[in-house]
């Protein structure tokens, strides 16, 4: 009768260790899979961590670029009020040459009338530099919001690169752990 008493209990065992093995592969196979998905995830968050990192490189080259343009623009701007005040003090000569010649306003009605014309066309160089002036301010304005943009582009694409550094960190520890229990 003892005989009997324990044969049972080996059987319930054996049926309890088959169905706990069935349900161990079954939950092996999910993990498994869960792993597949999991590198799938890192393969394409480095490779989306690599494209960012070519853009930075990219807009870091830009906002070098744009620096340099202001940078040359700043130095236009200042050639160009180096000019305008020239013609300023041209125009100022030829008023004073132009007053000190009205003395002999005979002899040289024609060279009066020859200054005048140059006067007025001075004084179309100083408007179309004036012009060209603010053209070249807008430019240099629009160059530094410009310059802002990239920065806060840079700025949130740090942020985002960081971000999914932090996540590929948590997926390896997940892939690491998940292999780990795999063993």
């Amino acid at each position: 009768m003892k005989n009997t008493k324990q044969k049972k209990p080996t059987k319930k065992k054996e049926m309890t260790l088959d169905g706990l093995a069935r349900i161990m592969r079954g939950e092996f196979g999910v993990v498994h899979a869960e792993i597949r998905e999991v590198k799938t995830d890192v393969s394409v968050l480095k490779k989306d961590v690599n494209e960012l990192k070519v853009d930075v490189a990219e807009l870091k080259q830009d906002v070098t670029g744009l620096k340099k343009d202001v940078n040359e623009l700043k130095i236009d701007v200042a050639e160009l009020k180096q000019d305008v005040t020239g013609l300023k003090e041209d125009v100022s000569e030829l008023r004073d040459e132009v007053g000190g010649l009205k003395v002999d306003v005979t002899e040289l009605k024609e060279d009066v009338s020859d200054l005048k014309v140059d006067v007025a066309e001075l004084k179309q160089d100083v408007k179309s530099l004036d012009s060209r002036l603010e053209k070249l301010e807008t430019e240099f304005h629009n160059l530094l919001e410009k310059i802002d943009e990239l920065i806060t582009l840079f700025r949130d694409t740090r942020e985002e690169v960081a971000v999914m550094a932090k996540q590929m960190e948590r997926l390896e520890a997940r892939v690491t752990a998940l292999e780990a229990s795999k063993k």
